[in-house]
């Protein structure tokens, strides 16, 4: 197959180069798009909802499916111990409550203030009928409850943004396609270029496009990944490029 760009350029991105050399109608494949940006947010939003919805929800539904009842424990012992993850010291407030059915159950609250309890101090527990052992403090500021709906919430929306993602990048496939199909080349030069990232993985590119006879027609701008370049060096101001463009499509630095 014949090249689509009749004029001398320097290709800028590799992953064009099928396309210029006449070997498919797309500017991109839909594999390219799927291994995009967009696609890696897709998942990484999707395996973060999930989860999010999984253990809020069990846990959500598990409180809804018992019953519960509250009882009033007193506290027993105060203790400065040291508290998991960070292993700082907080200070535990041991207390006891009796259940309706006459069970004595021990259990805690951690706080940070040495003044939030004080030995002999009534509080309100709530416990589940089945199973006592499972039971938390009333006045906790961010009682398992709102936990577990924080979590659900959480997870739809990652889950909306996933699906979000998804759709932004067969959205850039598809308008990439109709660009393939009513396009044509115009030459055009690039007037910057600009690292966005510290490590070097991304890079935006200024490129002025030109008409047949020379004139300056349109201005545009691309951020890519260093990886696609299709030049082992950076590219440099003035170097000379295509442009595949359309009036309602808009244009790619090919």
């Amino acid at each position: 197959m014949a090249e689509r760009v009749p004029f001398p350029f320097t290709l800028i991105d590799a992953r064009h180069r099928p396309f210029v050399n006449g070997q498919r109608d797309t500017l991109l494949t839909l594999s390219q798009v799927v291994r995009s940006g967009n696609t890696v947010a897709f998942v990484t939003l999707w395996l973060i909802g999930l989860l999010c919805l999984f253990f809020g929800g069990r846990s959500l539904v598990y409180d809804l499916s018992v019953t519960w009842k509250t009882a009033d424990a007193v506290i027993t012992n105060i203790t400065l111990l040291p508290t998991p993850p960070e292993n700082s010291y907080k200070y535990w407030y041991f207390y006891e409550f009796k259940t309706e059915a006459g069970e004595i159950v021990h259990d805690h609250i951690v706080d940070d203030s040495a003044e939030a309890h004080a030995t002999g101090d009534v509080v309100r527990v709530y416990y589940v009928e089945s199973n006592p052992k499972d039971n938390y403090y009333a006045d906790d500021p961010l009682p398992r409850g709102v936990r577990d709906w924080f979590f659900v919430g959480l997870g739809a929306f990652m889950l909306g943004g996933g699906v979000y993602c998804m759709r932004s990048a067969l959205s850039n496939y598809r308008a990439l396609r109709r660009l393939a199909y009513s396009g044509q080349p115009l030459p055009g030069e690039i007037i910057s270029s600009q690292s966005l990232m510290v490590d070097d993985t991304l890079l935006k590119i200024d490129y002025l496009a030109k008409t047949a006879d020379g004139s300056p027609f349109a201005a545009g701008d691309v951020t890519m990944a260093i990886a696609h370049l299709a030049q082992p060096a950076l590219p440099s101001v003035g170097t000379k490029v295509a442009i595949w463009y359309a009036e309602k499509e808009g244009a790619v630095l090919l």
